[in-house]
Parts: structure tokens; C-alpha cells; sequence
């Protein structure tokens, strides 16, 4: 019984080797590529592009705004702004998204106080501690 499970264990050792392998193989550009081409996110990326042409016909969003998109997911806000020339934007996510989203904690930012001009964040009703949150995103 002793030699079975040591020899699973051995073929789940090197089942999980050749997979971290190949995840390392694969390029992040490759899996953007694909992400990026997909209807979804191009839906996506046109929605928050109408919405935020709509801040900016407001004068609250400008090209050299600084802003923080808040749980961003793998970052479609991100690109729409970067699209209409937004390039000072910080995202977060609790599992980062390379290269539009790096990892943070919604509820506990790692930012100084007054450091953006503008926050945005599509998914408050998904927050844990929603008045923490806010607080996060308002100082």
C-alpha cells in the first residue's frame, strides 16, 4: 500500500511540475491576446468608453488625471482610458492581471492619501466591508 501512494504521490509531483512549466512557457501576451480579441471584453471595453466619454463631457476626466480603478478585474476600464489618453492610471484587484492590474487590497490600499484625482470602481456591491471600501477610494 506504502509503494501505491508513493508512487501517486510521485505522478502528481510531476503532474504539477510540467503544468507550472507550461504556465511559464505560455506568455502573458498570448493569454492578453486572446483575452483582449474576445467579444466579451471588447463589449466591455466599449461600455466603460461611452462612460467615461460621459465624465469627461462632465470636465471631471482629463488626460492628465490621476486615477485609480478600484477591484478592476483583468482591467477593460484600464484600457478604455488608456484608449481616450488617460495614461496615469493605477489599478487593483486582489489577484493581480498583468500588465493592466496589480495586486492590492480593496479594503487597505498601499497609497498614500491624496495621491488620485479620481476613483472608479464597477463592482462596490461586491465588496466585503462596502463602507471601507469608499473610504479607501475617498481618501
Amino acid at each position: 500500500m506504502e509503494r501505491h501512494i508513493r508512487r501517486f504521490l510521485n505522478k502528481l509531483s510531476f503532474a504539477s511540475i510540467t503544468i507550472a512549466t507550461l504556465i511559464l512557457i505560455l506568455s502573458i501576451d498570448k493569454k492578453n491576446k486572446r483575452l483582449w480579441s474576445s467579444n466579451d471584453w471588447k463589449k466591455k471595453l466599449s461600455s466603460f468608453i461611452n462612460f467615461f466619454q460621459s465624465i469627461r463631457d462632465l470636465g471631471l476626466l482629463h488626460n492628465h488625471t490621476k486615477f485609480i480603478c478600484v477591484s478592476a478585474g483583468a482591467g477593460p476600464e484600464v484600457m478604455a482610458l488608456s484608449h481616450m489618453g488617460v495614461h496615469d492610471v493605477t489599478s487593483v484587484e486582489l489577484i493581480d492581471s498583468p500588465p493592466l492590474v496589480s495586486c492590492a487590497d480593496p479594503h487597505n490600499f498601499p497609497f498614500f492619501d491624496h495621491v488620485f484625482d479620481l476613483a472608479f470602481t464597477a463592482h462596490l456591491a461586491e465588496a466585503l466591508f462596502p463602507s471601507r471600501f469608499v473610504s479607501e477610494m475617498e481618501r
